[in-house]
């Protein structure tokens, strides 16, 4: 019978977590915002609630750790620390991510994701 060191694996977690969070945030502050996305006022209205950076983010948590969007949503709500690194101001609920999602460029979530990848695969170079 095999044995797991759980204390192991959950600080291998932790860590993968942190190293995801800090990457993503690295490459997405850098980025300009989808080819869409309106991030100045031109019409009359409320303006957007949340920046679309921590949008982003959130969504490539729920992604990555292969979320429901409900999920994603509580997991948030659970760790305020993660909404004040992301800038947020309160938590966006579940149909305000599905919105996001459907608004997301192809390409540019394709170009943050090679970015990502490849900040992800440097670390572990260096950390080995």
């Amino acid at each position: 019978m095999r044995k797991t060191n759980w204390k192991v694996y959950e600080k291998a977690e932790e860590e993968e977590f942190r190293l995801f969070l800090e990457i993503s945030k690295k490459i997405i502050w850098n980025q300009q915002p989808p080819q869409h996305w309106r991030t100045k006022k031109k019409k009359p209205g409320r303006p957007p609630a949340y920046d679309w950076k921590g949008l982003v983010i959130l969504l490539l948590l729920k992604m990555f750790y292969r979320l429901k969007f409900r999920e994603i949503t509580s997991f948030a709500k659970g760790f305020p620390g993660l909404r004040e690194q992301l800038e947020l101001k309160k938590t966006p609920s579940r149909s305000t991510l599905q919105r996001t999602m459907k608004k997301l460029d192809k390409a540019w979530l394709r170009t943050a994701n090679e970015a990502i990848v490849n900040e992800f695969k440097k670390s572990e170079n260096t950390s080995a």
